[in-house]
Order: structure tokens, then C-alpha cells, then sequence
């Protein structure tokens, strides 16, 4: 069940991506008045919501300081690949200093470590693609988590095809660096331009 008391299958689009903007908010250190303004309420409204989440979940405010403690204690951390970034201001006298490394500390972790995946996802197509001269299909950017191919219409269904299970493989994205408990399900949407994309489903 969600936090709106829905079954998952339930939650509609728009609550889903003001959820995404609770999670990012408080995992990040945002406070009242800024998911106030990302969400258009009021400070008191965004303190409500704030307390409510981290007392349904815990684990996340005890995550949270597990990564702190540990970026104090050795001076840096790693993504689940593997890369290294040191935090030099984590142990830094000034509270103002300390904090913002906090949170850089927090983010590198979970931002940097799908950033891993999305770049594996990236690399692992286009492997997979140009194994295949035959289709009309290019990579043009990528952002965030998000991948935009210009694809011939007649190879379109064949290219869909190559790209889907490959970003869903998590054993095939994350190989020997780690064991991913959780699915990566991979939202498609075509259209003949970035301003009129819709959903693709598989007929």
C-alpha cells in the first residue's frame, strides 16, 4: 500500500512525481519553507508532511546518519560501483561548512549510485545497438535518468525491444559490483517530438 492508501497499481501519475518531490526534499535536508514552495503549501502543511514521513519510514533518518557517520569517521564514500569522493568539509568547524557537506554527502551516495546505473544502462545499449547496423537508431542525450534515442519509425518496435530488457537486467547492469533486491522497471514513450511524447505500450 502507498502512503495515500492506495494499492500501488492505483497511484496515479501526479501523485507519484509530488511523492518523488516529498522523498527528494527531506532525503536531501530541505526544509519546511522549501517544500512549501515546491509543493505550493504552506510552511506549517510542509512540516506535517515532513514529520509524517520520517515517522512512517524510519529507516530513512537512520540511513541518513549511518551515511554522515561513516563519511566523518573515513572522509569519503563510494557509489555502489565503487567511485570514491572525498567530503573534506565534513569535519569542517563551521556549522554552515558542515552541513552542506552533509548533504552532498547523502546525495553523492544515492544520486552518484544511480547515476552508476543509468551510465551502465547507456553504455550496455549502445553496445547492444551497434551490434545492429541494420536499425536506424541514434542516441542523442541523456539526462538524469532519462535516455532519448532518435529512432527510424520502421526499426522503432525492433529498438524498443533491444533497449527495455537490457535496463531492466539489474544482474546485467550492475555485474560483479552489486545485487540489486528491487526492480528497475523502465517507462517508454515515443513520439515524433520531445514536446508531443506519449506512452508506448506493446500492442
Amino acid at each position: 500500500m502507498s502512503r495515500l492508501d492506495k494499492d500501488v497499481s492505483e497511484v496515479t501519475t501526479s501523485e507519484r512525481e509530488r511523492t518523488k518531490r516529498v522523498v527528494y526534499s527531506v532525503v536531501y535536508g530541505a526544509g519546511r519553507e522549501k517544500l512549501g514552495e515546491v509543493l505550493d503549501i504552506s510552511p506549517l502543511d510542509a512540516k506535517d508532511i515532513i514529520t509524517s514521513f520520517m515517522k512512517r519510514f524510519p529507516g530513512i533518518p537512520a540511513y541518513m546518519r549511518s551515511v554522515v557517520n561513516l563519511c566523518k569517521s573515513q572522509g569519503f564514500l563510494t557509489t555502489i560501483f565503487n567511485r570514491r569522493r572525498f567530503f573534506p568539509g565534513i569535519k569542517s568547524q563551521d556549522s554552515v561548512i558542515q552541513a552542506q557537506a552533509e548533504r552532498q554527502a547523502i546525495n553523492f551516495v544515492i544520486q552518484g549510485s544511480a547515476a552508476d546505473i543509468s551510465k551502465a544502462a547507456m553504455v550496455q545499449t549502445e553496445v547492444a545497438l551497434a551490434s545492429r547496423p541494420d536499425l536506424d537508431a541514434k542516441l542523442l542525450i541523456h539526462i538524469h535518468d532519462e535516455m532519448v534515442w532518435e529512432v527510424c519509425s520502421k526499426d522503432l518496435d525492433t529498438v524498443i525491444d533491444i533497449v527495455e530488457p537490457i535496463m531492466e537486467n539489474t544482474q546485467q547492469l550492475c555485474g560483479p559490483f552489486v545485487h540489486l533486491t528491487v526492480p528497475l522497471p523502465v517507462a517508454i514513450c515515443t513520439g515524433t517530438n520531445w514536446a508531443h511524447m506519449h506512452p508506448w505500450t506493446k500492442e
